[in-house]
C-alpha cells in the first residue's frame, strides 16, 4: 500500500457521516430504490425520456462552446464538429470536487482539443451549489447521503443520455475517478444501450474503502456506533435487507428464486409509485431521494471542538471499534455501491477500468475482480497509490477515453 497516500490523509481534516447512518425509514425506502435499480428494464422505467434540460448560459471560447445548465452540469463541445461523429463524454466528480474547473482543465479541455472529444461535467449532489448548508466542506452527514449521491448521479445520468441523443450528439462514454469512477461504473448499469465506460482508481464495490482504506480513519465510528445501539431497527430490520455479494456464495437459495427476486422488485416499484404519486418518471425518483435526506438533525459545524475529535488519533479507535459495527458498514456499502447488485452493462467490451497498484484508499485484494462480475471488460494496472496517480494519470485517464470511444466507432457504428 501507498506510504504516500496514508501521509496526504493526515493532512486532510474532514471526517465522514457526523450525524450517523440516516433515519432507518428513510434507509429503507432507499432498499427499496436500490431493488429496483438493479434490474435495468425496471430502473429505466423511472426516467422520462422527454424530461426537460433548459440552457441557462451559453458562451463562445474561441472555438469551444460552453453551456451552463440549470441541472448542475457544465457541457463543453466544438463550435463545429469534426465528421458525422460527435462523442460526448460524462465526467463524475471525485471526492472533495466542489466544482467545475479540474475536471474541465484538466480532463473536458484536453480531450477536446487532442481527440475532439465533447464533455459533460455533473456537480455531484451534496457538493458545490448543492450543498447543505449545515454540510462542513465534504464531510457528509449521513451515511444515507452518499447512498442518495449514488442514486441521484443514475438518474441524472440518464435524462442527459437522452438528451443529448435528442441533440444528435454520440457515441457516449461515463468516466470519473475515484469516487466518480464508482458512480460513473453505477450509472452504466441502467442505461439500455451500448456505452463506453472508464471507471478510474475506483473499484467494485465502496465497502473496502471504508472498512479497510484510508478513509477507515475519517468515519464516525463513535457516532455510527451509538446510532446503531441506540435504534434497534438498524440491527434488527435493515440489516437482515442487505445483500453483499462479496459474503453470499450464490445469489439465490434454494428457497429464494429469480422469480422471487423480480416479484420483490416489482413491489418496491410500486411503494415508490405511490409515494410520490404526485409526480412522474425521474421527477418521482429524485423527489424520493431528496425527501429521504431532507430531516432535521443536529447540525455539525467546524469548531474547535468538532476539528480536535477529527486531529485525535484515529488508530485508538479502530482497534476498539465494535466489530458489528464494522460489519454492518461492510454490507451496508455492498447493498449499495456493489457492481454485483446491478445489472451487467449491455457490451462489456467497451469497459477499461483503470486502478493502481499500491492503492491505499480503494484496496483490491479479497474483492471480486471486474472481470469476474462483467466478462468482457478490461482492467489497466498502473504502478503507485491512489493520490499520486490521480496528479501524474491524467493523460493516460484522457486517452483510455479516447480509445474506448475510437472502439465504439469501430464496432458499433
Amino acid at each position: 500500500m501507498s506510504v504516500f497516500d496514508s501521509l496526504f490523509r493526515n493532512l486532510i481534516l474532514t471526517s465522514q457521516f457526523v450525524k450517523g447512518w440516516g433515519q432507518p425509514s428513510h434507509l429503507k425506502r432507499l432498499l427499496d430504490l436500490r431493488k429496483v435499480l438493479s434490474v435495468r428494464d425496471a430502473a429505466y422505467t423511472l426516467v422520462d425520456k422527454n424530461h426537460q434540460v433548459d440552457i441557462l448560459h451559453e458562451k463562445v471560447e474561441g472555438n469551444v462552446r460552453v453551456v451552463v445548465k440549470k441541472s448542475r452540469f457544465q457541457m463543453i463541445i466544438p463550435n463545429r464538429w469534426q465528421g458525422p461523429s460527435r462523442p460526448v463524454c460524462i465526467h463524475h466528480g471525485g471526492t472533495g470536487d466542489h466544482g467545475y474547473l479540474i475536471r474541465r482543465r484538466l480532463m473536458a479541455e484536453p480531450l477536446l482539443n487532442d481527440h475532439g472529444i465533447g464533455s459533460i461535467i455533473i456537480e455531484s449532489p451534496f457538493y458545490g451549489s448543492r450543498k447543505p448548508k449545515d454540510q462542513f466542506r465534504s464531510s457528509l452527514q449521513n451515511v444515507s447521503d452518499l447512498i442518495v449521491m449514488g442514486g441521484a448521479l443514475m438518474f441524472e445520468t440518464v435524462v442527459l443520455l437522452h438528451w443529448c441523443e435528442e441533440e444528435g450528439w454520440g457515441p457516449f462514454c461515463l468516466t470519473g475517478i475515484s469516487m466518480g469512477g464508482f458512480m460513473s461504473s453505477l450509472a452504466a448499469t441502467i442505461w439500455p444501450k451500448p456505452i463506453g465506460l472508464v471507471p478510474c482508481l475506483a473499484g467494485v464495490t465502496a465497502s473496502p474503502v471504508y472498512t479497510r482504506g484510508i478513509l477507515t480513519k475519517a468515519v464516525r465510528w463513535d457516532v455510527l456506533k451509538n446510532s446503531y445501539y441506540e435504534d434497534k431497527e438498524y440491527e434488527h430490520e435493515i440489516r437482515k435487507k442487505l445483500d453483499s455479494p462479496e459474503k453470499r456464495t450464490g445469489r439465490f437459495s434454494k428457497d429464494y428464486s429469480i422469480q422471487d427476486y423480480h416479484s420483490d422488485v416489482e413491489r418496491a416499484l410500486q411503494r415508490i409509485r405511490e409515494a410520490g404519486s404526485q409526480v412522474d418518471g425521474i421527477g418521482t425518483a429524485i423527489r424520493q431521494l431528496r425527501t429521504v435526506n431532507d430531516w432535521k438533525a443536529k447540525s455539525f459545524s467546524p469548531t474547535s471542538n468538532n476539528l480536535s475529535l477529527l486531529k485525535n488519533d484515529k488508530s485508538q479507535q479502530l482497534k476498539s471499534l465494535d466489530a458489528e459495527i464494522m460489519d454492518f458498514m461492510f454490507e451496508m456499502m455492498d447493498e449499495f455501491t456493489h457492481l454485483g447488485n446491478y445489472s451487467v452493462p449491455v457490451d462489456t467490451s467497451m469497459i477499461l477500468s483503470v486502478v493502481a497498484e499500491e492503492d491505499a484508499y480503494v484496496p483490491r485484494d479479497n474483492v471480486i475482480r471486474l472481470q469476474d462480475l462483467w466478462p468482457g471488460s478490461k482492467v489497466k494496472v498502473i504502478p503507485g497509490g491512489h493520490v499520486l496517480s490521480i496528479v501524474n494519470n491524467r493523460q493516460l485517464f484522457r486517452d483510455c477515453i479516447a480509445e474506448c470511444l475510437a472502439k465504439f466507432n469501430t464496432e458499433i457504428v
